[in-house]
């Protein structure tokens, strides 16, 4: 037993196979335990474990809103290295934002090589996004390509399909 364990009294369920067995939904676990243990029993895996903060989904919700990161580190991923921020922004909201490109990954890597620094950076200005043509249709590689590149010089599709893709940016103006 753990020292935790010890030190925190312990209460166990313990429901028989005709409790687990009445359970149709999530509701009708919630009610067991509930009257078992009474409503308080029952925790959010977010308030408990987490930081309080929902991975950022769309950055483009943080388009021109005021940033504060609190901290970042860099992992490595199936897709290669990335870049996970925590971010609290003007109206409180905090999200972690997750970034492999050529932006917001390459910009905190240059600040972090040059200062050190993996935490506290202000960015009145929140981000900004870049958007490009990329060389689309069933043979595209879908990497950056100009309307009037031809052939892609990625690939050498030569499809004149194209698609659309965008980076985010810290915005560093002033």
């Amino acid at each position: 037993m753990t020292d935790t364990a010890k030190e925190v009294e312990i209460r166990q369920a313990r429901f028989d196979d005709d409790d687990m067995r009445a359970i149709q939904s999530i509701e009708d676990a919630a009610r067991l335990v509930a009257a078992e243990f009474g409503t308080d029993a029952i925790a959010s895996i977010a308030d408990e474990l987490g930081s309080g903060a929902e991975i950022l989904e769309d950055k483009s919700k943080l388009v021109g809103e005021r940033l504060f990161l609190t901290e970042w580190r860099f992992n490595v991923g199936d897709n290669g290295p990335f870049v996970s921020a925590a971010a609290v922004t003007g109206r409180g909201d905090k999200f972690i934002i997750n970034d492999g490109s050529s932006g917001i990954f390459s910009q905190l890597d240059r600040y972090t090589v040059r200062t050190g620094k993996t935490f506290g950076l202000m960015v009145p200005k929140g981000l900004r996004v870049s958007v490009f043509t990329t060389c689309g249709g069933e043979d595209g590689c879908n990497k950056p390509r100009r309307p009037e590149e031809n052939p892609c010089s990625n690939c050498g599709s030569t499809s004149s399909e194209r698609g659309k893709a965008q980076t985010f940016y810290l915005d560093t103006s002033a």
